[in-house]
This record gives structure tokens, sequence and C-alpha cells, in this order.
């Protein structure tokens, strides 16, 4: 939804005016992990070592114009390093590649971290939250380790086809909010690593809008070219 109109040639609809903005329900930070392999401990080792191997370290998304890639290119950009993306056709093959050690890093959702960080499979060097996060207190958040302002988090909302009637839209909306505030909800969520989130239609419009352009400027600047 925020990123298509920037990526995509030529669409059959419009990701923001075609739709009727509901309600965000979930949104949650990704881990930047790194396989074991690589022999870093901290972002700024990994910094280092991109920088002295430029075009040799790599990393994993799931497809183009993924959360995933586009804050790999965004942390690209910030570092000033020569990092190489490889997509894949989903995050399983990113995740069993980057157990393996063929991949040298990616950006994961926290939720899907967690099970290897206990044990040590991958190791997490930062997180892409504004704050840190409750599940992995020990983990660096990306600004925290000298890049003031990074942030990117994935999200997940329900939008409607355009027109829909108000009072429609306010009952659907009214729905998603309460189901979000209920504690065993919030509860599960915060298991899997997100955070319910509790907004108007015209609040998501507006985090729709602000998206858009942090990820079109990433678009432009990273060269990422349109499918």
């Amino acid at each position: 939804m925020a990123v298509a109109p920037s990526l995509y040639a030529k669409l059959p609809y419009h990701p923001v005016s075609s739709f009727q903005p509901v309600s965000r329900a979930v949104i949650g930070p990704l881990v930047l992990a790194v396989s074991n392999k690589l022999g870093v401990r901290k972002l700024s080792e990994l910094v280092a070592l991109a920088k002295s191997k430029p075009g040799v370290l790599n990393f994993g998304s799931a497809g183009v114009g993924s959360i995933i890639h586009l804050t790999g290119e965004l942390f690209k950009l910030r570092a000033g390093a020569d990092i190489v993306h490889i997509p894949y056709k989903g995050n399983a093959p990113v995740m069993n590649d980057l157990l393996a050690g063929q991949l040298d890093m990616a950006f994961v959702a926290l939720g899907h971290m967690l099970p290897h960080i206990s044990k040590g499979d991958i190791r997490a060097l930062a997180i892409t939250s504004a704050q840190r996060n409750m599940l992995a207190p020990d983990l660096p958040t990306i600004a925290e380790e000298g890049y003031a302002g990074f942030e990117s988090r994935e999200w997940f909302g329900l939008v409607a086809p355009k027109g829909m009637a108000q009072d429609i839209t306010a009952k659907l909306n009214a729905a998603f909010r309460h189901a979000s505030a209920q504690p065993s909800v919030t509860r599960e969520i915060a298991r899997l690593g997100y955070t319910s989130i509790q907004e108007s239609p015209s609040q998501f419009a507006e985090a729709m809008a602000l998206e858009s352009q942090k990820w079109r400027d990433v678009i432009v600047r990273a060269k990422v070219e349109p499918l």
C-alpha cells in the first residue's frame, strides 16, 4: 500500500486513492540479523566489514519492494556501505539460507527471529524500531548504534473499497478498535513481536501518506528499478 505507487510502472488501481482506510491493526519492528559464520558481534563491526569489502557482503529479502528489502536499502544508504541485495520468493527461504550461512544478513520480523535468538542459531545485532522491544530488551536500536532517526516497521491494516458509506466505515473501525483493545488479543499480538494499535480512518490515511513518501525517497535514492 505504501510502496506500490513508487515501485510499479503500471497498476490497475491506486493503493491510496482506490481504497477507504479503516484502521491499521498491528505494527512491529524488524531485526537486523547476521549469519554466525560472518563472525561479527556488533553493528559497528558489520559496517566496518562491509566497508572493507564493498560489494562482497549480501543481504536477503522476500522480494524486490518488500519491507525487508527496502529496510536493507535504507540501511545501506545510512551506513554508506555497498551490500548486495539478493531477492527471494518469500521469507522462509531467506531464513533457511541465513541459518545455513548462505546469506550474510537480513532484516527479519522480530517474531520470526525470537526462537533463533534464544537458540543462538543467528546473531541479532539491532532492532529497527525507535525504542527497544520488551521481548528483546538487550537488543539495541539501530538509532542507538549511531544512526539517529533510523526506523522501519511493518504493519498490517484493513481497507475497504473507495466510496463505502461513512457509517459502515465507522462501524468497522469501532469493531477493530474494540477487538484490538481486548487484553487477550493484545497479549497474543505482543507474543508475536507486534503491537496492536487503534487509530481512526483519517489517522490510517495519514500514516500511509507518510510511509509512501518515506519509501519513495528510499526507492529513488537506492535506484530500485520499477517492476
